[in-house]
């Protein structure tokens, strides 16, 4: 009897620990994956949309994240990358990412959080505005993390990444025009 009790209470002390010492994002999924693609944002330094997961939002709970066949909350999203959506009944947020991209990198996957949490900031309907700032923030991230990994942009067998891929062309495209159309740069810049 005292055994199970020690053990009843060793559990006890474990699961205290372990809600102290974790990071309140991990609380937002038990999925490690998640957990690491979390991480990687905050690596990067996008502390606002790791308060947005961690509850700095409309619901003020942590923002759960899990993988799921998106047919399944609507059959026209079978083929989104993520949805966020949130439960009425419990008040719960989530960002529901397609099943499909269980096998994407980690750090595609953080890009795609990082896209995602910026719809879970405020109880509105997604606007253009706050879509080009999620897609900014998205391929922001994934141009400083090519700065540390560049064999990434190489993962064709992934989904995610060559989405990613063609964000970043989009990105470079507008940037490169701009700056070739400005006569300031003109004179002073070389291909």
């Amino acid at each position: 009897m005292k055994k199970k009790i020690d053990k009843l209470i060793l559990c006890t002390i474990c699961v205290f620990l372990t809600q102290v010492v974790s990071p309140v994002w991990c609380n937002t999924s038990d999925q490690q994956k998640i957990t690491s693609a979390v991480e990687v944002i905050k690596t990067y330094g996008f502390e606002k949309n790791i308060a947005v997961l961690q509850g700095d939002n409309y619901t003020h709970k942590p923002v759960k994240i899990i993988f799921k066949d998106l047919s399944e909350v609507n059959f026209s999203y079978s083929k989104f990358y993520a949805i966020s959506a949130n439960d009425d009944s419990t008040g719960d947020l989530y960002i529901l990412i397609n099943n499909d991209l269980k096998d994407s990198d980690v750090k595609a996957l953080a890009c795609l959080i990082l896209h995602e949490s910026n719809h879970c900031k405020k109880n509105a309907a997604d606007s253009v505005s706050e879509e080009m700032v999620a897609h900014t923030q998205e391929v922001m991230l994934y141009i400083r993390i090519l700065e540390d990994d560049a064999t990434l942009k190489d993962r064709t067998d992934d989904r995610l990444v060559v989405r990613l891929n063609k964000l970043k062309k989009i990105y470079d495209d507008a940037i490169k025009a701009y700056i070739t159309g400005n006569t300031n740069y003109v004179n002073y810049l070389k291909e």
